[in-house]
């Protein structure tokens, strides 16, 4: 009596692409969205020409205190431009090299100070 033999390969193959087109799924029909421009942290974001301000936010003690710029501008232009940093009636000029990124405050950003018009948002307890 002869025995059939069944090959394993179409079930494996099968197996593979069923296994494949279920972790992928996601990814063909939503939109990536780490691919998009956003606010990563607590800052503000803002585009301005070639000029995109990254995470921007002023830390303060207080009203009419003085306040430390914290965050990064980029200059994706082929011109270095003079960029003014206003707050209330309070300005800082600050110069950003073509295709360079300025950052502002901790151990290796520069420093901008500027006094704060309005208390600072206090954390939550």
């Amino acid at each position: 009596m002869a025995r059939s033999r069944t090959s394993t390969r179409p079930v494996l193959a099968g197996a593979v692409v069923v296994l494949a087109a279920a972790l992928t799924g996601c990814s063909a029909t939503n939109e990536i969205t780490s691919m998009d421009a956003y606010s990563a942290s607590d800052g503000v974001r803002a585009t301005l020409g070639t000029v995109t301000a990254e995470n921007l936010l002023l830390v303060a003690a207080g009203a009419d205190e003085p306040g430390a710029l914290q965050g990064a501008l980029s200059n994706r232009g082929d011109d270095g431009v003079t960029v003014t940093v206003v707050l209330g009636e309070d300005s800082a000029r600050v110069w950003l090299p073509a295709g360079d990124t300025v950052l502002f405050g901790g151990s290796d950003g520069d420093e901008v100070v500027l006094t704060t018009p309005v208390a600072p948002a206090r954390s939550p307890t």
